[in-house]
């Protein structure tokens, strides 16, 4: 039993890295590096390459009262923040403060700390429209105000989603038309994200515009870790998509030795299973086929709602292979 659970363990090891969850795990690591230095990342912009077919997110309507909302809850909370930094400057501690405002003492630490309350902004990232954005927009500039029929045209595409997702886009076409500000909005630049920084790492050399090299090339001149981040990250995506399985000892070296937590973490958990990470690093065979069967044999077993026995299960089995 041992044997064939540690077996098990490798062939999903051996998934894990020539899979796309080899991505996934090596994005959450840099992802997690890169949000150390978030506030230098934003001050860079670019117009990134999906924009040639799909428009900017930031285009998108936001509902007057959803603002006057939001706009109460931040007033509150800078009344709230106000009111804890006075009974604070009155000699109240900060259980005493808990007490009598009836709030958590972490809630009043918290507050005692901010000097000020401000507005935060989340990058929206790309949706289930994102890929007709602009082909609505082209149509929209050409004056085309019919939403039914700009959506009806888009299902035909092969878009999925709600008609109201395709309405909350038009009025904020509609908003920016009427301020004047729809021109410069497709064509301007956004903001680096450490998510949006990720996508540009993972993409190869050759197929990334001159404009997203140069804002690579700036994330490095931010820290010396964003550095060595990326030229870790592209030596690990050569190694994968290349299978120099053989070049694995020496890149775990230099990643465990790199200084940066997150890679040294990384990499420890790799040589938990230093054999099998190796062999996926180099044949070409996957986990893909078991996990399949995997699937399909949880699928018939759930449809029976638990209801039946083994031997139900054995033959339901067998009858859908056939």
């Amino acid at each position: 039993m041992g044997l064939e659970k540690g077996g098990r363990k490798r062939a999903a090891v051996m998934w894990y890295l020539v899979g796309l969850p080899s991505y996934k795990n090596l994005s959450e690591v840099v992802e997690r590096i890169l949000s150390h230095h978030r506030q230098a990342l934003r001050q860079i912009r670019f117009v990134p390459a999906s924009s040639q077919s799909a428009v900017p997110l930031a285009v998108r309507y936001l509902r007057p009262d959803r603002q006057r909302r939001k706009q109460e809850v931040l007033q509150a909370r800078q009344a709230r923040t106000e009111q804890i930094q006075q009974l604070l400057g009155q000699g109240l501690t900060q259980l005493a403060i808990a007490r009598q405002l009836h709030l958590n003492r972490k809630t009043v630490a918290l507050y005692a700390t901010t000097p000020s309350i401000s507005a935060v902004s989340h990058p929206a990232r790309a949706g289930i429209l994102a890929p007709f954005t602009r082909y609505l927009a082209a149509r929209w500039q050409a004056g085309e105000r019919n939403g039914v029929g700009l959506y009806r045209d888009i299902v035909a595409q092969g878009y999925t989603g709600s008609r109201m997702t395709v309405e909350r886009f038009l009025l904020g076409l509609r908003d920016l038309e009427r301020h004047g500000q729809l021109p410069a909005m497709l064509s301007a630049p956004v903001e680096l994200t450490p998510h949006r920084a990720v996508g540009l790492l993972l993409k190869r050399t050759e197929e990334r515009t001159e404009e997203e090299t140069q804002a690579l090339l700036r994330v490095g001149q931010i820290h010396p870790d964003l550095a060595r981040t990326q030229l870790l990250m592209h030596q690990f995506l050569q190694i994968l998509r290349e299978r120099h399985g053989y070049e694995l000892d020496q890149w775990l070296a230099a990643a465990f030795h790199s200084g940066v937590p997150e890679w040294r973490t990384f990499v420890r958990k790799l040589r938990q299973d230093h054999a099998a990470v190796q062999a996926g690093l180099t044949l070409k065979w996957n986990n893909g086929p078991v996990e399949g069967h995997i699937n399909r044999l949880k699928f018939v077993k759930r449809s029976m709602y638990g209801r039946a026995n083994f031997d139900l299960l054995r033959f339901r089995v067998l009858h859908h292979r056939k």
